[in-house]
């Protein structure tokens, strides 16, 4: 996704990194500022909305497990 971003970007790009993040160091630093303030925050809020839709989707069996767990607890 790296190299895909630099290349459609382009000039672009740089408005979207931290001040500093790729300065005139060479293709390993743009590399890695593509990486640390694009593509990590994307993969991040994936995995977030991932697990959060998870939970919504099996929260019947959840709240029955739970219950259930509960249940015994307070049993003979």
């Amino acid at each position: 996704m790296i190299p895909l971003l630099i290349y459609f970007l382009g000039p672009q790009l740089q408005n979207m990194l931290a001040a500093g993040a790729a300065g005139d160091a060479g293709w390993f630093a743009l590399a890695d500022g593509v990486w640390r303030f694009v593509v990590r925050p994307i993969a991040v809020g994936g995995m977030l909305f991932g697990s959060i839709y998870t939970l919504f989707r099996m929260r019947k069996a959840l709240t029955e497990g739970l219950s259930r767990a509960f249940a015994e607890f307070r049993g003979p």
